[in-house]
């Protein structure tokens, strides 16, 4: 059950002394930026020491890539989304595989991990590459590679076309009038 005195009672626990959590947030993607805001809402509410940088969709990207310090212009968090395939293989969930410096921006890094993806690409059947893959998400709640918020699907509205092409997205191949 949800319960904020006991996660400000658990920050206090952790050794937590106030030091500064940068969150980058677009304030330009609609379906990223309430991520953002409501994040930075609950960490004033903890007790930490937040602050929202709002900016543009581009900015974030490259200021996402910087590993240096929050002092040094670096980041403490920034929200994303995937599509689900995107997440429901190891082998191509960047947010759990453990590639470090050469991986996802927040460098989880786990030898453990990446030990796992050639055992999980060879498994003889679904069953143990299933095994294979609950290890990896274990490991990665366990270390915090990422936190998922949920699921949601994009809702586009037509008018007058035929033929979208369906995706994540609202591409724009394949329209006709109609």
């Amino acid at each position: 059950p949800r319960d904020l005195e006991a996660a400000r009672r658990a920050v206090q626990e952790s050794g937590y002394k106030g030091e500064k959590i940068v969150i980058i947030n677009p304030s330009d993607f609609p379906t990223i930026a309430p991520m953002g805001r409501m994040t930075h809402d609950l960490f004033k509410r903890l007790g930490l020491n937040s602050d929202l940088v709002e900016t543009d969709w581009g900015t974030v990207v490259q200021r996402r890539a910087k590993l240096g310090p929050v002092e040094e212009g670096g980041w403490s968090v920034f929200h994303t989304w995937w599509p689900g395939a995107g997440v429901a293989y190891p082998i191509y969930s960047v947010l759990q595989r453990g590639q470090g410096e050469t991986g996802w921006p927040g460098w989880f890094k786990n030898a453990e991990v990446e030990a796992m993806m050639d055992p999980w690409l060879d498994a003889p059947d679904p069953a143990a590459q299933k095994r294979i893959a609950l290890a990896i998400n274990r490991i990665a709640m366990d270390q915090v590679s990422a936190v998922p918020l949920g699921m949601f699907h994009i809702r586009t509205a037509y008018r007058n076309i035929t033929s979208p092409l369906p995706g994540t997205a609202p591409y724009p191949w394949g329209i006709r009038w109609a």
